[in-house]
């Protein structure tokens, strides 16, 4: 007779035949090990906005070039028109002169113009996105098989990645954009200041433009977003995964995957993330500038726009569509992709800043939750 104690004995796990006993797959163990330094997505977060304020910094200058030379319309001299009916040439022609320009007559910090809100923006910004990817991202395979299959819907892997970018990209977009449409008002601003302060921007704009003021463009912004973001993210990994696979092959052609010490895994993974990051940075960028480009003429339809560094801001109407159609009616095509050397000179160091950054602080915060600190300072 058998009492309850019997079947907690070892003699009864002794009994089972080993060839019946249930044996640890690599799922299995890869679980067990990611459940020790699991992030949540207050972490994601973290990572997100440090590397939403360090990219930032870096890229401000390119930032304040693009928009000068993106916001400027490519007219022929003889079209454009000041206030006073003169003819008035263009101020902005090349990336190279547009910064010397700016330096020359505005001083040095002239590049930094707006960074205040441009870094709350960042920082905003990067939190929001990377702590929505992480969750979609986390999460993603258990939609796509409860909710999406039984519709007849199936996102194979590589889409689920585009499609968690590309949400958490409209996400970071709609609880951020004020801080968007200010940090471009500010890199605009010449030597008569429009806004003063940042607390004077937000005051002026809501009693001039209401709270509406705060969104206006919002409609190509999120428009852009979509295959802004999912296109990066979804390059960054498979460029990431093709330089990761890579560098393994070549590893063990060469031995040198026993050998590797402690602190050369988180550099090699780094510079992963600085490669591919850049990679997409640029990718996405050229595949958006043109909503890009409509989307800032659009930020700057107020009341102030001919005090602006360059007076010749042409009125738009507050609609996407029939402002993209009025730009390719006056400029031409050549018109949508004004700025794109500098934009791609900024998003390229841009997103390889912040994929790396993002990279590197997650890591760092596994090491904690696992107790290996130690071994990423190293």
């Amino acid at each position: 007779m058998h009492t309850s104690d019997d079947s907690a004995s070892p003699s009864r796990d002794n009994a089972v035949p080993d060839n019946q006993r249930k044996k640890p797959t690599r799922r299995d163990v890869s679980e067990f090990s990611e459940r020790r330094d699991v992030l949540s997505p207050a972490h994601h977060a973290i990572a997100g906005a440090t590397a939403g304020v360090v990219s930032r910094f870096v890229v401000a200058p390119f930032d304040v070039v693009k928009i000068r030379l993106q916001t400027e319309p490519s007219l022929k001299m003889a079209k454009l028109q000041s206030p006073e009916g003169s003819l008035q040439p263009q101020l902005y022609r090349s990336m190279f002169q547009t910064a010397s320009k700016i330096i020359r007559e505005e001083g040095w910090a002239a590049p930094w113009k707006g960074n205040w809100a441009a870094e709350w923006l960042y920082l905003s910004y990067g939190a929001v996105q990377f702590m929505t990817f992480g969750v979609l991202k986390e999460n993603m395979p258990s939609l796509n098989s409860s909710v999406l299959q039984p519709i007849g819907v199936n996102l194979p892997p590589d889409l689920q990645t585009f499609v968690a970018g590309a949400l958490a990209g409209t996400s970071a977009t709609l609880a951020t954009y004020p801080l968007d449409l200010l940090r471009t008002r500010f890199a605009l601003q010449g030597s008569d200041m429009v806004y003063p302060s940042l607390t004077g921007a937000i005051c002026t704009i809501l009693q001039e433009e209401g709270i509406r003021g705060f969104y206006r463009g919002v409609a190509p912004s999120v428009v852009q977003i979509i295959p802004y973001m999912g296109c990066m993210f979804e390059v960054h990994a498979r460029v990431g995964g093709w330089i990761r696979a890579t560098r393994r092959n070549v590893d063990n052609l060469d031995g040198d995957s026993r050998n590797a010490t402690a602190w050369q895994v988180p550099w090699s993974r780094t510079w992963d993330d600085l490669v591919s990051g850049a990679i997409a940075g640029a990718i996405s960028k050229i595949a958006v500038m043109p909503l890009d480009t409509t989307r800032k003429r659009l930020q700057l339809q107020f009341p102030h726009r001919l005090r602006l560094a360059h007076s010749s801001v042409p009125s738009y109407p507050s609609r996407f569509l029939p402002a993209i159609l009025q730009i390719l009616r006056d400029e031409g095509v050549r018109g949508l992709y004004r700025g794109t050397v500098p934009g791609i000179v900024k998003a390229a160091p841009g997103s390889a800043v912040t994929f790396a950054v993002v990279g590197w602080v997650e890591g760092w915060l596994r090491g904690l939750l696992a107790g290996r600190r130690d071994d990423i300072d190293e």
